[in-house]
């Protein structure tokens, strides 16, 4: 039996963690990496998957991937009581609350409303995505791209 295994050498980012509190009084965190201040006409959030957060291997890829490209603000969702976000109400996130996410898109409209949006949701976070696109249709006229990335 032959087995290829591919590694990629670590890569290095640096996040600005931004809280947000929530109607409830839970703490949610917007990860900003690389967070340069630059023109910018695009913004990409990422939506980790179930035990995932920005500093997973797979989330630093995907900001790598797109830190190549000129006019993307990238910013990852760190959802509450995960990645050493302080859980202070007794809810949790789950693959149908969606809440949270809609609470941090109206956040980002808000704060960038010029700007074009784009998310990418891996398995639960695209789940969560899937879920919150398809009750408020209002996001449609906001995001302008969506990549869902499901594991095996």
């Amino acid at each position: 039996m032959y087995y290829s295994v591919y590694f990629r050498s670590e890569i290095k980012v640096k996040f600005r963690r931004q809280y947000i509190e929530t109607d409830d009084g839970g703490v949610i965190s917007l990860e900003w990496p690389n967070d340069k201040d630059v023109n910018f006409d695009k913004l990409l959030v990422i939506l980790p998957g179930l035990t995932g957060d920005a500093s997973d291997p797979y989330i630093k890829e995907i900001i790598q991937e797109f830190d190549q490209y000129k006019g993307y603000k990238i910013v990852v969702l760190q959802y509450r009581g995960v990645a050493n976000i302080p859980l202070f109400t007794s809810k949790s996130y789950h693959c149908g609350y969606t809440d949270d996410l809609s609470y941090v898109m109206n956040y980002l409209y808000e704060k960038y409303p010029d700007k074009r949006c784009y998310v990418i949701g891996c398995s639960m976070g695209a789940n969560i995505f899937t879920l919150l696109f398809s009750k408020h249709h209002e996001l449609k006229s906001y995001i302008k791209g969506i990549k869902i990335i499901l594991s095996r």
